[in-house]
């Protein structure tokens, strides 16, 4: 059987479960494709796929997995740094993605990136 799904579901929930699934299954050769594009089952020799969003994909039957819950974190620094985040609901979302590319700067492993500073619709610069 070849399963595609994301990198991201592949990573973080997928593979994790499939050794116990190898264990109660045997007889199932699993083979998983993981990437974020959208393949051709027939081109591909996909089985099955595991894939975010509505469903409303032509061609295929989807079945409804799981809800998702997303709630925003921060590290204890970032926090203590800006008290303002314990209110998160009053920050508007353009600061947040500025201040969240502040701290990838700053914290990154990676080479440093350089983002745009300056102004947008009044909001002062957060780098």
């Amino acid at each position: 059987m070849t399963i595609t799904t994301t990198l991201a579901f592949a990573g973080l929930t997928f593979l994790s479960r499939l050794a116990d699934f190898h264990v109660s299954y045997p007889e199932i050769d699993i083979r998983v494709i993981e990437s974020d594009e959208r393949l051709d089952f027939d081109v591909d020799g996909i089985d099955l796929a595991i894939r975010y969003g509505k469903g409303r994909w032509p061609g295929v039957d989807a079945i409804h997995l799981f809800d998702e819950e997303t709630f925003p974190v921060c590290s204890p620094r970032l926090a203590e740094e800006n008290p303002e985040l314990r209110d998160i609901r009053s920050i508007p979302l353009f600061r947040l993605a500025l201040l969240r590319k502040k701290v990838e700067a700053e914290t990154s492993p990676f080479p440093r990136r350089t983002y745009p500073t300056g102004s947008v619709s009044g909001m002062p610069s957060a780098v």
